[in-house]
């Protein structure tokens, strides 16, 4: 059923699945379902035992299929953000005053940001440490230098992006996406744990 959303919260003492039901645009729980872990097999938010965590990850997804009577197949997951590390990263592009600021451009504007970002690390950090970038939010944009929330379809003759990009270790991200492929799921959409709470809270 695509109104469904699965999701799972792979946390330290449990694990929780949650189905929800897209209605316009309204979220209606359908069913939630918790297993806690019997052994230390997660520290601190990061994956120790994979096996065990699998084990406990379909515990959950089984159980909630049997109450649905459906199959899930993708599922949207956090990762924990205790090893985050963060890169800000102001960009200026000069335009052309006569032509709109288009989606397109502002698009690639972000993403030259966010590969920018990901070079001024890559460079800062440890070249054993192998870091994979989990996402980036806008701080904000400016249009010839004065602020501006939304710069899509005015002129300008210069437009500027502000970003900041989130990167978690390797470790972080390959045991969550062993614990999903070893229950034949596919990872939807990935966030991180402090951006879900902000998100949920808001």
């Amino acid at each position: 059923m695509e109104d469904l959303i699965f999701a799972l919260d792979i946390g330290t003492r449990s694990v929780v699945g949650i189905v929800c039901e897209n209605s316009d645009n309204i979220l209606k729980v359908k069913e939630i379902k918790t297993y806690f872990h019997k052994q230390r097999s997660m520290i601190d938010g990061q994956i120790e035992d994979i096996k065990e965590v699998s084990r406990v990850v379909g515990m959950v997804k089984n159980e909630l299929e049997k109450s649905l009577n459906v199959k899930l197949g993708k599922v949207c997951i956090a990762a924990a953000g205790r090893a985050l590390k963060t890169e800000r990263i102001l960009l200026e592009k000069q335009t052309d005053s006569r032509v709109p600021v288009s989606n397109d451009f502002i698009k690639a504007m972000e993403t030259e940001a966010l590969q920018l970002a990901q070079d001024v690390f890559s460079k800062g950090s440890d070249d054993r440490d192998l870091f994979y970038c989990v996402g980036y939010s806008v701080l904000g944009y400016s249009l010839d230098s004065r602020t501006m929330s939304k710069i899509e379809g005015h002129r300008g003759s210069s437009v500027s992006v502000e970003i900041i990009a989130a990167f978690l270790p390797h470790t972080v991200i390959e045991g969550l996406y062993s614990c999903i492929d070893n229950n034949g799921l596919e990872v939807d959409n990935l966030t991180l744990e402090p951006i879900a709470a902000m998100d949920l809270i808001i």
